[in-house]
């Protein structure tokens, strides 16, 4: 059974349970993969430590 008969399948249950309809197959993808690369970002350790205290020095002093 392919992707999009499994599809017409599932929302032609809900239709008939009365539940929501499930989102189309790959909908989401590209918001996933952009989440998956920002935690990969967040998780990196700093290019130049203490290059962010040192712009702030300068700024306060």
């Amino acid at each position: 059974m392919s992707i999009t008969s499994t599809h017409a399948l599932d929302v032609y249950r809900a239709v008939q349970r009365g539940e929501a309809i499930p989102p189309a197959p790959g909908r989401d993808d590209w918001r996933v993969i952009a989440e998956l690369r920002d935690a990969r970002r967040a998780a990196r350790p700093a290019h130049r430590p203490g290059l962010l205290a040192r712009l702030l020095r300068r700024r306060v002093a």
